[in-house]
């Protein structure tokens, strides 16, 4: 699994996200941060783009990751997030 780490300039909802083509899993990092997990073989990439381009949104930062499923897990489940 790869993660993509994406920031918007405004506030994006989760249900929204999880119907980008490609995309298995969403986490909130931050207000306008997401990290959205797909398959290694699929690049989400220009779907981001364009759901950014069609909602108004500006891509403020973009990084892809590869990351174990422990990884995340333990991330995620850390006391405090």
């Amino acid at each position: 699994r790869v993660l993509l780490e994406v920031e918007f300039d405004l506030a994006v909802h989760a249900n929204v996200l999880k119907n980008l083509a490609g995309v298995l899993n969403v986490h909130r990092k931050e207000d306008s941060t997401w990290l959205l997990e797909h398959d290694a073989t699929t690049d989400i990439r220009p779907a981001v783009f364009r759901f950014a381009v069609d909602n108004g949104l500006q891509v403020l930062g973009m990084r892809r990751t590869e990351r174990a499923l422990e990884d995340i897990f333990k991330e995620l489940t850390r006391p405090g997030k």
